[in-house]
C-alpha cells in the first residue's frame, strides 16, 4: 500500500506534525478515532481535512482553521489529516506542518 503524505493536527495535543499514513480506509480510520469524511475548509482549495464523520457528536477537543481564502473560521472536532485530493483520490500534502500552524487557531 502507498503511503500518504499528510499533516496530522491534533487538538489533544495542540500538535501540528508532518506525517505518513498508509493510504487505507482503515489506517485513516484508526487515525481519527472512526468513520472519516472530508471537510473542505475554503473554496477552491486543492486540500481537505480527514476527520471522524461523528467529531461533533463526541467530546473531542476542537480546533479551528482561518485562512484568508475564506472569511468563515471552519470548526473541527477531534484530530485532522490535511491532505490533497487529486480527482477521487487522496493525494500527498502539498503543505508542510509549519504553514498548516499559522491557519490553525486552539
Amino acid at each position: 500500500m502507498k503511503k500518504l503524505k499528510a499533516v496530522l493536527i491534533d487538538p489533544e495535543t495542540e500538535t501540528v506534525q508532518d506525517v505518513e499514513v498508509e493510504n487505507d480506509l482503515h489506517a485513516l480510520q484508526e487515525i481519527v478515532g472512526g468513520y472519516i469524511e472530508t471537510v473542505s475548509y475554503a473554496r477552491n482549495s486543492k486540500h481537505v481535512l480527514i476527520v471522524n464523520e461523528e467529531g461533533t457528536f463526541r467530546s473531542f477537543k476542537v480546533f479551528a482553521i482561518k485562512t484568508n481564502k475564506s472569511p468563515f473560521i471552519t470548526v473541527i472536532h477531534g484530530k485532522a489529516l490535511m491532505v490533497n485530493v487529486n480527482r477521487d483520490d487522496f493525494a500527498d500534502a502539498d503543505i508542510d506542518a509549519k504553514a498548516v500552524e499559522k491557519i490553525v487557531v486552539w
